[in-house]
């Protein structure tokens, strides 16, 4: 099995999006497992310090995630 994630930017509109996940849903049918909307947090991090803070610890700690899975990944751990 493989997964894959994508990040799609869309313009701000439910129309677009309800279009958008119905075309989705159509192409993908059950082997979409997930779908998520995404609040816009550019302003959020341009001017809030402890959230950039958050976002870097996040991002630090998906790197150490998928460093680990590629190291052990179908191994004896």
């Amino acid at each position: 099995m493989r997964r894959i994630n994508i990040t799609i930017e869309i313009e701000d509109s439910d129309y677009v999006e309800l279009n958008l996940r119905s075309a989705l849903i159509e192409l993908l049918g059950r082997s979409m497992t997930d779908y998520k909307v995404i609040k816009d947090t550019r302003e959020l991090y341009k001017n809030d310090p402890n959230f950039m803070k958050i976002v870097k610890a996040e991002k630090k700690a998906k790197k150490i995630k998928q460093d680990y899975i590629h190291k052990y990944n179908g191994k004896d751990t």
